[in-house]
C-alpha cells in the first residue's frame, strides 16, 4: 500500500464513480492504449514535483503490488481532502488490474469557482472500503478553455474580424480592466490580475452582434497565448444560429443539420428554405455556423462530422454554442456545449442535440458517436430523429 507521510486520517470514502454520469464514468472504464502512469506524491513531495491534473480527461496512478487481488476492472471508493474554500468535487476512481494502474478524475460541480483547484490528499479504497489501496497528492488545475488568455481575437459568426470592440472584465460587479480590439480584432490582456473568476463582457461596435458574456479564471499561469471569440449575431426569437468552434487539429469538421422532413443542411448543399450554412471553415479553428429559422412541427438534428483524417474528433477541443437565448431558456446570451474527450478514436460523427422547432427545446445526447463516414446521406438523422 502506497500511503502519504504524515497525512491526517482521511474522511469516509464515498462511492463517487456511480453519482458520476455517464461520460465520466465512460472515460475511467475505457482507457486509451499505453496511458503514462502520473507519479505518487507524499507529504514530503516538494510542491513542484506533485502532479497537476484538470477535469478533462482521467489520469492513472500505479497500483502498488499485491494490493489488489482481482482480475477484474472495478470502480473503488475514494475519499479526499481538498484547499479551504472548495466543494462539490469528487474524485471517481476505477482499479485496471490488466495495466497495474487505477484511472482518476477530478469532477468540480462548477469549474469556475477558482477554490476548488489546488492541492488535495486523495485516499483510494478496496471495493469494501476496508483496506487503503493508495494515498497520494495532486494538484488540480483548471482546463485551460477556461483560463485568461494573454490576447483575445475576436471575430463574429461568420468570420469577420472585429474592430473597436469592447472587453471588460468584472470582479464582484467591479469592472477591474476595459480595452478594444484593434484592426487585427485583437485586444491584450493585463498580466497583473489576481488569481480569481471574472466575468468577460464582450460588445461590438454595433447593434448587429449580441453582446458576449461569459467566465474565465486566473489561475498561475495557465492560459492560451491566444483566444479566438466568435460573437453571435442578432437574431428574431424564432431563429437559432449555432456556431461550431475547435482547435487546430483536425484540419476540417463539418457542421450537418438534419431535418426531420428529409432535408440535409451542409457543406454540400448549404441552404435549404429557412436554413443556412453560411460558414464553413476548412483550416482548422473555425467558426462552422448554421442559422436556422424553426418551423412548428420539424425536428432538427445538430451533428458535427470530422472531414479530415488528420487527427481524432473527440481531441479536437471542439464547442458548439447555441445563440438564442429566447430559444435555448438560458440567463446568458448563450448556451455552449464541449465535446467529451473519450476514447472514440474512430468516431467520425458527434451527435450533438434534437431541436424541436415547435417547443425549441434543445435535447442534448449524451456521449453519443458515429463512426461510419456516410456523410452525404440520410442515414444518421433517419436514426436520431424520433
Amino acid at each position: 500500500v502506497a500511503k502519504l507521510a504524515a497525512i491526517p486520517k482521511p474522511p469516509p470514502p464515498v462511492d463517487a464513480f456511480s453519482k458520476s454520469s455517464l461520460t465520466v464514468q465512460n472515460q475511467l472504464l475505457d482507457l486509451p492504449p499505453n496511458m503514462s502512469k502520473i507519479a505518487l506524491a507524499s507529504a514530503d513531495t516538494p510542491a513542484s514535483d506533485i502532479p497537476a491534473i484538470d477535469s478533462v480527461a482521467p489520469s492513472v496512478l500505479p497500483l502498488p503490488a499485491n494490493s489488489y487481488t482481482s482480475s477484474t476492472t472495478t470502480s473503488v471508493p475514494t475519499a479526499i481532502q481538498g484547499p479551504q474554500g472548495s466543494t462539490g468535487v469528487t474524485f471517481p476512481a476505477v482499479v485496471h488490474p490488466n495495466i497495474d494502474g487505477i484511472a482518476i478524475k477530478p469532477v468540480l460541480d462548477d469549474i469556475y469557482n477558482f477554490q476548488n483547484y489546488g492541492k488535495y490528499a486523495v485516499t483510494i479504497f478496496d471495493q469494501n472500503s476496508e483496506n487503503i489501496l493508495v494515498q497520494t497528492l495532486v494538484n488540480v488545475v483548471p482546463e485551460n478553455e477556461i483560463c485568461m488568455p494573454k490576447k483575445f481575437v475576436l471575430r463574429d459568426s461568420v468570420n469577420n474580424i472585429l474592430v473597436g470592440a469592447s472587453v471588460k472584465l468584472k470582479l464582484h460587479d467591479q469592472v477591474v480592466f476595459t480595452g478594444s480590439t484593434d484592426s487585427a480584432g485583437t485586444v491584450i490582456m493585463p498580466t497583473t490580475l489576481q488569481k480569481n473568476c471574472y466575468d468577460v463582457e464582450i460588445h461590438a461596435s454595433d447593434a448587429q452582434h449580441k453582446p458576449s458574456v461569459f467566465r474565465m479564471i486566473v489561475y498561475e499561469n495557465r492560459g492560451s497565448e491566444i483566444s479566438t471569440q466568435f460573437i453571435c449575431r442578432q437574431l428574431d426569437s424564432d431563429q437559432l444560429e449555432i456556431v461550431l468552434k475547435w482547435g487546430t487539429i483536425p484540419r476540417d469538421l463539418d457542421s450537418h443539420l438534419h431535418i426531420s422532413d428529409g432535408r440535409h443542411v451542409y457543406y454540400e448543399s448549404k441552404v435549404e428554405e429557412n436554413v443556412s450554412l453560411d460558414c464553413d471553415v476548412t483550416n482548422g479553428n473555425g467558426p462552422e455556423t448554421i442559422k436556422i429559422r424553426l418551423e412548428p412541427g420539424l425536428k432538427y438534428l445538430y451533428v458535427v462530422h470530422r472531414y479530415s483524417r488528420d487527427g481524432h474528433l473527440t481531441k479536437s477541443g471542439a464547442t458548439v454554442t447555441f445563440n438564442n437565448s429566447a430559444i435555448t431558456n438560458s440567463n446568458t446570451p448563450y448556451q455552449v456545449v464541449q465535446i467529451p474527450v473519450v476514447n472514440q478514436p474512430n468516431a467520425n460523427f458527434w451527435i450533438v442535440c434534437e431541436i424541436d422547432g415547435t417547443t425549441k427545446n434543445i435535447r442534448m445526447f449524451e456521449n453519443a458517436f458515429e463512426n461510419h463516414n456516410n456523410y452525404a446521406s440520410d442515414e444518421i438523422g433517419k436514426k436520431y430523429l424520433k
